[in-house]
């Protein structure tokens, strides 16, 4: 009978420790003007589909306990960049690193170096 009664402290004390779920984050921001950046990913990592100058896309994800071996990651974003009626497709130099609990965010704007390919 008292083994029964420890049971119930004994769940609760298991469920308010476990599932340290963590939610990560990687926004980026088109600060170029008069140019629209088409098809943002990060990592394989979908971001948005086209980004006007000013608007923002993001990528979200949960980290889950015990499954988080797939962070952190790092690389660079890569996009096609259109103006003018031309598109160049090109990734950032910078590698971006993005791990479990973390939001970053990333501008692209004129001092933002990159390379085309």
């Amino acid at each position: 009978m008292k083994l029964l009664s420890l049971l119930p402290i004994a769940c609760l004390a298991v469920f308010s420790t476990g599932c340290e779920d963590t939610e990560l984050s990687l926004t980026v921001t088109n600060r170029l003007p008069n140019v629209e950046l088409r098809d943002v990913v990060w990592e394989g990592r979908y971001i948005a589909g086209g980004l006007l100058p000013g608007q923002s896309g993001a990528f979200e994800a949960t980290c889950y306990e015990g499954k988080s071996d797939e962070y952190p990651k790092e690389g660079p974003i890569e996009f096609r960049m259109a103006l003018n009626g031309k598109v160049v497709f090109v990734k950032t130099k910078e590698i971006i690193k993005l791990d479990c609990d973390q939001q970053l965010e990333f501008e692209v704007n004129d001092s933002t170096e990159i390379e085309i390919f």
